[in-house]
């Protein structure tokens, strides 16, 4: 069996329409300051406008996904994390343009030399073997099957 990379998906994640939504708003937070920031300081006309670009394509994904029947596939919340990170990477952006964001600075003045955003939750992959739908599916014949013996030995 081969190693793993690091950082390499496991297997299959179950994320709740709810976890999904509490990291769309934490990006959507991060996004929303960082806008504040940027239009509150000069920065070059360059990065005003790839910032704009990328706070508008933020924004149709959240708006598209910000309901609960949109939020029901794992791949939407992979989508958040890479907004998430590609937020990050425009923190990074804009202290080379010689800013700090100011919620990214500690009130003692000192920079905050952890993660811009609050780290993901850590979820643990699903198991080897059958997947949730698989286990409900059997679960669900198996009660069909029962009820069907039951009801066949009464008569």
């Amino acid at each position: 069996m081969e190693a793993q990379a690091p950082g390499a998906e496991v297997g299959a994640v179950i994320v709740t329409p709810g976890e999904i939504l509490a990291e769309m708003e934490s990006v959507d937070a991060a996004v929303r300051q960082l806008g504040g920031e940027v239009g509150a300081v000069p920065v070059t006309a360059a990065f005003k406008q790839a910032w704009s670009a990328f706070a508008e394509e933020w924004r149709q994904f959240y708006e598209a996904h910000k309901g609960l029947s949109q939020r029901l596939l794992t791949e939407v919340y992979r989508q958040a994390l890479a907004f998430r990170r590609r937020v990050e990477e425009w923190y990074a952006a804009f202290a080379r343009e010689g800013w700090r964001a100011r919620a990214l600075v500690k009130p003692d003045g000192a920079a905050d030399q952890g993660s811009q955003l609050p780290a993901p939750p850590v979820l643990a992959p699903e198991p080897a073997g059958y997947s949730l739908g698989t286990i409900a599916w059997i679960a669900a014949g198996a009660a069909l099957l029962s009820g069907l013996v039951v009801h066949a030995s009464k008569e």
